[in-house]
């Protein structure tokens, strides 16, 4: 599925970010609270490829249902893949969300600016000399540590990025492109209380830094003969944060150096057949930090009993891997077809892997209007940077595979209306899970592990999307998913996926009235994802606290439903062109359960409210 223009822009719900169109779409399950992560038919949010120009960033979206990191006026397109997608991607088992980067083509000088409840941003863009090509640069900040603390004064929230994008047409078949890109985000609570006398501190926090620097040439030869060659260089920075009177702090770090490259070229056989080729590296130095309440038995001494000793630890990850991959695709009659694979060689956790990952794609003319659409391959994904923490995971954890499959019917309708109804499968092995095992290293000492690779999984569906085409104003869209995910141990009974959610529906459209005015709506539904039901507890002694008892039979979190509502005003003032918008975030206030806050001895729960009434109003600017 590929998005441009007012497509991404002015979708109601996604205060005018291109990115969060996806969150609509069909075989995507609706995340808790907002967040930008996607889990897609079946599989977890770490599944699911977050792609600039190729190469993978962390995150896509700020905290606090904030803004992409990305400005939309920098994004060219935008393709979602929910599976199958081509050979020239990888090292994920779910979805790909893959944005294209550009800077806006203008004939002088433009300043855009804009206000909003999240912060404020601005960009200057121009032309080089001789109308050869572009450069952007724009900064965005977030005020939230300016206006939270009037309300919440243990919180502090704040968020920032910034992008300088040149696009420089060497010739008529050569392009170049330098992509400079950094984001920042941090949350932090603490929570004193006093009471006899006494005083407690209590805090979280989370922070996410990350900047990318990407180079790109591409040249095109005449006969359709095509070069590209881009690289990558960046560096992450996330860090989690926990402090609890009575116990020691917990602080998670990790990050380093990412640096990559990605070379391919594109080669016409004949006149309906082509062949791309090329070779994919990616490689990730990280240093991980953990400081850990000591771990004593099978769990770890909760406050208020004072466990003071701490387990502290250090430990280099390094994952990389060289890719080459090719793909035929093109036309016989009315079959379309696209071939291919990867090969990639890995070094992951201290060991190295060969994974091949052949793919197929098969389009069948039925008709003028009708396709049938088959596709199949595997997929490998090396083990998330986050398992791999010392303490927290396991080091030695193997890539994950998937198995995806899918037949569908796509028709183009009357009226500029397309459908599609697809039926997907996917079979997942070597799955991170939990764990608390004691396992005994070479030199006989005995260690602690909490996460092992050999869990497995399937899922199956059915999505349905009915989309009006851009035409006179009105676009839109309907996406239905009916699905099922499960999970089980080797040998095991299966049981519902954490994340799995029955029927997830999306309706959204938008309509210019005029010149001046668009408006638009989006409204969800989706059915809740399983938790435990919990009917009793057991105080435990040794730790001084309650452990829940789970019945047999667990439950489901109640159905989610929200209407979002969005309106555009278009006028010209102070020598600008201006759009003022309200974007209204559940706008009947829904109060969306997304979990249970249980009282200490479980003896009683409260819902764990989501995203309440959110208007997301601002100004956009445009001076050329």
């Amino acid at each position: 599925m590929s998005f441009r223009g007012a497509e991404t822009s002015n979708t109601p719900g996604t205060a005018g970010d291109a990115t969060r169109v996806v969150a609509a779409q069909p075989g995507v399950m609706r995340s808790p609270f907002g967040v930008g992560f996607f889990a897609v038919r079946g599989t977890s949010f770490e599944n699911t490829g977050l792609l600039v120009e190729g190469f993978p960033v962390p995150v896509l979206y700020h905290f606090a249902a904030g803004p992409s990191v990305l400005p939309t006026r920098l994004i060219s397109s935008l393709d979602f893949y929910p599976g199958g997608y081509p050979a020239q991607f990888g090292r994920y088992s779910g979805g790909i969300v893959s944005v294209e980067v550009a800077a806006p083509e203008v004939d002088r000088r433009t300043i855009d600016a804009e206000v909003s409840i999240f912060g404020a941003s601005a960009a200057v863009t121009a032309p080089l000399a001789g109308n050869r090509g572009t450069v952007s640069v724009g900064v965005r900040r977030s005020y939230y540590d300016l206006l939270l603390p009037i309300v919440f004064p243990s919180v502090t929230l704040n968020f920032g990025d910034a992008q300088a994008v040149v696009d420089w047409k060497l010739s008529d078949r050569t392009r170049a492109q330098l992509i400079v890109m950094g984001s920042t985000d941090v949350y932090d609570r603490s929570d004193q209380r006093r009471a006899a006398g006494a005083s407690t501190l209590n805090r979280d926090g989370i922070q996410v830094h990350f900047f990318r620097v990407i180079a790109k040439i591409e040249h095109r030869y005449t006969g359709g003969f095509a070069l590209s060659f881009s690289g990558m260089v960046g560096a992450d920075d996330i860090r989690f944060a926990s402090a609890d009177t009575g116990r020691p702090d917990t602080n998670i770090r990790y990050g380093g150096a990412t640096v990559g490259e990605r070379a391919s070229i594109r080669v016409p056989l004949g006149a309906q057949w082509s062949l791309g080729a090329g070779i994919d590296t990616l490689a990730t130095l990280f240093r991980s930090s953990v400081t850990f309440p000591e771990l004593l038995g099978a769990s770890i001494t909760p406050t208020p009993q004072a466990n003071r000793y701490a387990t502290y630890a250090e430990a280099d990850v390094t994952q990389w891997d060289v890719t080459p991959w090719a793909e035929i695709s093109g036309r016989a009659g009315i079959l379309d077809a696209s071939v291919g694979g990867r090969a990639s060689y890995l070094h992951s956790g201290g060991k190295n892997y060969w994974l091949f990952d052949p793919r197929a794609v098969f389009r069948l003319a039925l008709d003028r209007r009708t396709t049938l659409v088959l596709s199949s391959g595997l997929f490998n994904q090396p083990a998330p940077f986050f398992a791999l923490v010392p303490l927290l995971g396991n080091g030695a954890l193997g890539p994950q595979t998937s198995w995806q499959s899918s037949v569908g019917v796509e028709s183009r309708l009357d009226e500029g209306y397309d459908l599609r109804a697809t039926f997907f499968a996917t079979r997942l092995w070597n799955l991170p899970r939990p764990t608390n095992q004691l396992i005994e290293e070479r030199d006989g000492r005995v260690s602690r592990i909490l996460l092992t690779d050999n869990g497995e999984g399937f899922a199956s569906g059915v999505e349905l999307y009915v989309r009006r085409r851009l035409a006179r104003g009105v676009f839109g869209w309907l996406s239905a998913t009916w699905s099922r995910a499960e999970r089980w141990l080797p040998g095991g009974a299966p049981y519902p996926f954490s994340l799995d959610q029955a029927f997830v529906l999306n309706a959204a459209a938008s309509w210019e009235i005029n010149s001046r005015w668009r408006i638009g709506a989006r409204f969800s539904l989706s059915t809740g994802t399983p938790t435990n039901r919990v009917y009793d507890a057991t105080f435990d002694t040794d730790a001084s606290t309650f452990r829940p008892n789970y019945s047999a039979e667990g439950e489901r979190l109640p159905l989610f439903h929200q209407l979002d509502l969005r309106l555009d005003y278009r006028f010209r003032s102070l020598g600008a062109d201006m759009n003022f918008y309200v974007d209204v975030l559940n706008a009947y206030f829904a109060r969306g359960t997304e979990g249970w806050n249980f009282q200490h001895d479980y003896r009683a729960q409260q819902p764990l409210q989501g995203l309440p009434l959110l208007p997301v109003v601002g100004l956009k600017a445009q001076w050329r």
